[in-house]
Parts: structure tokens; C-alpha cells; sequence
């Protein structure tokens, strides 16, 4: 999944300080550094643009060699918008690259400038045909010592896998359970509040049951987990619950039956990325076929 990432970066610290980490990740082999010039905004004459787009590719080729200079293939992609969302444009070179990820910031100074989600990264999460990762400006900027430990080369230490038992949510967890570095898995199944107790209490042992056969699925893996059961509002008790477990990332679904629904905004996965003070990995849903795990879950083929 990070062997590949298509990085839409607008220069400013926040966006370096994201390189970095996208350096530290595990299995990355090659970066796509895109960065955009919006000639849209007024006022903005010819011969400044061309300056525009001169330093640009200074400032692209020095990332670039900073990245090869670790081992890694870098490309830079320069591309000029004259009209339209810039979201758009990376979306454009996301299915031009067909990178297995995208990593957006949540601040900078341009195409990643909003402290929640930006308007880009929020067009980039709805519309991308890749999984996407989002790097939240509180992680970026503290990103030093333990913390770029856990967060860049370790970021798979403890993922937090929230689950309506949907097949996207088992095709999300089956497409993060082969990565390497995945050490533990926190499966999270969310009652939605405004039920009576009765009902709570038929929908957390059916939870459970259901988890419990997603565990197998993840020890068949030799991979460490358990399982938490919330009731709540999805989006707040996942945050939360990214928070109380300390957790290095949290993965879920683009899609979903039940709670994770689809992406639009206001779903839960939007919603997540914005609130959750964690990275959040977007599993982009895709025609993997399945197979079958003990207790007949079908899960996406690794």
C-alpha cells in the first residue's frame, strides 16, 4: 500500500514535514511529488506565472533528491490549473499514475490549508480512485523523537480498524493485514445511540460474535488483536476511541453498509478524517474478490 504515493505538496512546512515522514514508511519505493499553480486568481500576469512555475521545479527537484539521496525514486509533476478545483487536477494525476496511495495534509498555506480538511483534501478524499491517507497538522508538526517513530516508520504498530461487518469494512481489514509492520489491530464496532437497552444488548453480542471471527482471520495472519464494542454517535466514539488506545493509525472503509455509508460528506469516514487527531487511512473499495474466513466471512484475497 505505501510502495507508491502520489504526494500533492504545496511547500509549505507542514507539507516538508510531511515528506520526511512519508520517507520513514514502510515498503515506500518511489513518491510522485505534484504540485499545482492555480493561474485562476486574478491578477496574476503571465510573466509571474512562468516565475511561479520556474521555482516550483526548483523546489520539486530539491525534494526529489532529497528522497533519492534515501533510497527512494522521486518524480516531480508540475501542472498548471487555470480554472476549476485543484482538487480536480490531482484527482486528474491520481488516475494518470495509478499510485497505491495518496497522502494529503490537513493545513499548509495552499492546496492543504484548512485545519480540519481542506478543500482539497476533502475533494481528494471523495473522488480519489486510491487509498488515501490523511496526515493531520497536529501529528505533522510535533513530528520528532517518538513521535516520528510512531507515526512514520512504525505507523502500522497499532491500527485502530472500525467495522459495521460490512464487505468493504473486511475488504478494508484484509487489505491492511498483509502489510508488513502490522503489529496490532483494534477492531471497533460502534453502536449507533438512540436505541433501547434491550436492543444494545442483542447488537453487542452479535458484535462480538462477529469479531471474534474477524480475529481468527487476523491470528491466522499471526497478527495481534482484540476488539472494543462503543455506543455512540460512529464518527466521535472512533475518534475517541483513536485517542484512549493511543493508536499509530486508524483504517476504514471508503464504503460501508450500515455506519461507514458511502463518501459523501457527512459520512463517517469524512468525518473522521476530520475530527480523529490520528492519521486516517481511507480504503478505497475495489473489485477484489473474496474468499472465506472460519465462521464464513468473506474478506477481500490478499
Amino acid at each position: 500500500m505505501f510502495s507508491r504515493i502520489l504526494f500533492p505538496t504545496d511547500f509549505s512546512e507542514h507539507a516538508k514535514k510531511a515528506l520526511e515522514c512519508i520517507a520513514g514508511f514502510p515498503d515506500v519505493k518511489e513518491v510522485i511529488l505534484l504540485h499545482v499553480v492555480d493561474t485562476s486568481r486574478p491578477g496574476f500576469a503571465r510573466w509571474g506565472i512562468e516565475m511561479v512555475k520556474e521555482q516550483a521545479r526548483k523546489q520539486l527537484q530539491s525534494e526529489c533528491e532529497t528522497l533519492r539521496a534515501q533510497g527512494i525514486s522521486a518524480r516531480a509533476v508540475l501542472k498548471e490549473i487555470p480554472h476549476g478545483p485543484v482538487g480536480e487536477m490531482v484527482i486528474a494525476v491520481a488516475r494518470e499514475e495509478a499510485p497505491s496511495l495518496i497522502l494529503v495534509g490537513a493545513r499548509g498555506k495552499g492546496i492543504l490549508r484548512d485545519i480540519l480538511l481542506g478543500s482539497v483534501s476533502s475533494y481528494v478524499l471523495r473522488y480519489s480512485p486510491s487509498n488515501v491517507l490523511i496526515m493531520k497538522h497536529r501529528i505533522v508538526e510535533g513530528l520528532k523523537g517518538r513521535a516520528f517513530e510512531k507515526f512514520c516508520p512504525r505507523i502500522l504498530s497499532r491500527v485502530l480498524c472500525p467495522t459495521d461487518f460490512s464487505p468493504p469494512a473486511r475488504q478494508a481489514l484484509a487489505t491492511i493485514a498483509p502489510l508488513k509492520g502490522l503489529s496490532e489491530v483494534i477492531l471497533l464496532h460502534v453502536i449507533e445511540s438512540g436505541e433501547n437497552e434491550e436492543e444494545i444488548a442483542i447488537q453487542e453480542k452479535e458484535a462480538i460474535r462477529e469479531m471474534e471471527r474477524d480475529t481468527l482471520f487476523l491470528s491466522g495472519r499471526r497478527i495481534r488483536s482484540r476488539y472494543i464494542v462503543k455506543v455512540g454517535s460512529p464518527s466521535r466514539e472512533i475518534a475517541l476511541c483513536a485517542d484512549e488506545e493511543d493508536v499509530s493509525l486508524v483504517a476504514l472503509s471508503s464504503h460501508g453498509r450500515g455506519w461507514l455509508g458511502g463518501i459523501i460528506p457527512g459520512s463517517t469516514a469524512q468525518e473522521v478524517a476530520k475530527i480523529a487527531a490520528r492519521p486516517v487511512l481511507v480504503v478505497r473499495e475495489t473489485g477484489t474478490k473474496t474468499h472465506k474466513v472460519p465462521g464464513d466471512i468473506s474478506v477481500a484475497a490478499s
